[in-house]
């Protein structure tokens, strides 16, 4: 029998938890070269909802740095599998020189 999803209210959490979740940002984030050349350090924040297969899907730029911050942003959420499916989750990355 599949369990439901759950209700869209409820939050997500990454495998392993959050402090996995964190270490594992810490060690594969990569500050593009855009954002070195032009000196940019700060947060992106991202938005987005979990899919029935765990991965992230709608995902929306909450707060944005430019220079390929987001795309690296949402290249690591991709990496990651969250739950529980149609759970929602706000997630703030560093980018940091």
């Amino acid at each position: 029998r599949k369990k439901a999803p759950a209700p869209p209210s409820q939050m997500a959490e990454p495998a392993g938890g959050w402090d996995a979740f964190h270490l594992f940002i810490f060690n594969n984030a990569r500050l593009p070269e855009a954002a070195l050349n032009h000196n940019v350090s700060g947060k992106v924040r991202l938005q987005f909802t979990v899919g029935p297969d765990f991965k992230p899907i709608h995902i929306q730029v909450l707060q944005a740095l430019g220079y390929g911050c987001e795309a690296e942003a949402k290249r690591l959420i991709d990496l990651f599998t969250w739950g529980p499916p149609g759970a929602s989750v706000v997630v703030e990355l560093p980018f940091v020189r």
